[in-house]
């Protein structure tokens, strides 16, 4: 069995969402959705993909939206 990373979302229902990710560490580290530190990598391996509350079977899907626009640093 192969190791893993995992991101993690809390539903309404008191139940988990939780998505799998092989794309960093591997060390089955627990990332939380709302972790600032989460690697952008992670965010996007597990963007549209949808994934099922282990509780109530709802489903969610990560979405990445740009929140502000690239800044450019020029030197001379």
């Amino acid at each position: 069995m192969g190791m893993f990373d995992e991101v993690r979302h809390p539903c309404p229902c008191g139940g988990v969402f939780e998505w799998q990710t092989k794309v960093h560490d591997c060390v089955l580290k627990a990332w939380s959705l709302e972790d600032p530190a989460i690697p952008l990598v992670i965010l996007a391996d597990i963007a549209s993909q949808a994934e099922y509350c282990d509780k109530c079977g709802s489903s969610a899907t990560v979405h990445l939206v740009p929140t502000t626009r690239p800044v450019v640093e020029i030197r001379k």
